[in-house]
């Protein structure tokens, strides 16, 4: 399962990708200065944990925050970074969230 772009997946919108609910268990994030954050129900709802880009494995996973098996949705966003004269930094012109870990019961 994969959402790209920079905006929230609400639960209604989750469930229309195809994504399960409660049934995550890790994910990837995409993009440099990407930031994919997962709530326990709707947006801003019970739990929440943030991912910069990487892999998350289960352990990874719930070592930031998340809980096995018990998301519902998630905000995709772009990082504020602070450019430094001498070295600017590029941010990712694509955010990509996905979720290799379905259905880990």
């Amino acid at each position: 399962m994969t959402f790209t772009g920079e905006k929230d997946f609400t639960f209604k919108d989750y469930l229309a990708a195809g994504a399960k609910n409660d049934k995550v268990s890790a994910i990837k994030v995409e993009g440099k200065g990407c930031v994919a954050t997962c709530f326990q129900h709707n947006i801003n709802g019970g739990w929440k944990a943030s991912f910069p880009e990487g892999s998350y494995d289960m352990k990874a996973f719930l070592a930031r925050g998340a809980k096995n098996d018990d998301m519902s949705s998630l905000r995709v966003t772009r990082a504020k970074l602070v450019q430094a004269p001498t070295a600017p930094k590029k941010l990712a012109t694509q955010c990509c969230f996905k979720n290799f870990g379905f259905y880990n019961d």
